[in-house]
């Protein structure tokens, strides 16, 4: 499991030795308290933005698939950011 993209051994020297922040790190995970932590912030961070606490919505990234001549035109879609026709059902 890696940390912000570094792996363990690598945190920086002002740390506490790597195999004592991964204990602390996984026994906060489990036992909910990183997602505590990261949910606190995130209501701070809204609020400061004059935004309700809790997001009502969320991205949902998908994938496109390209379609082949054969695909008849009515099903196809159109995924603009990308420039692709996609398969019907695909955005």
């Amino acid at each position: 499991m890696a940390w912000a993209d570094c792996a363990w051994r690598q945190l920086p020297k002002d740390f506490a030795p790597w195999p004592t922040v991964y204990g602390y790190f996984t026994w906060w995970h489990d036992d909910g308290t990183v997602e505590r932590i990261h949910d606190t912030l995130r209501g701070q961070v809204r609020e400061a933005d004059s935004r309700k606490a809790e997001p009502s919505a969320g991205p949902i990234d998908s994938q496109s698939v390209r379609t082949t001549d054969t695909v008849p035109i009515a099903t196809r879609g159109f995924d603009a950011g990308k420039k692709v026709r996609a398969a019907s059902g695909s955005s």
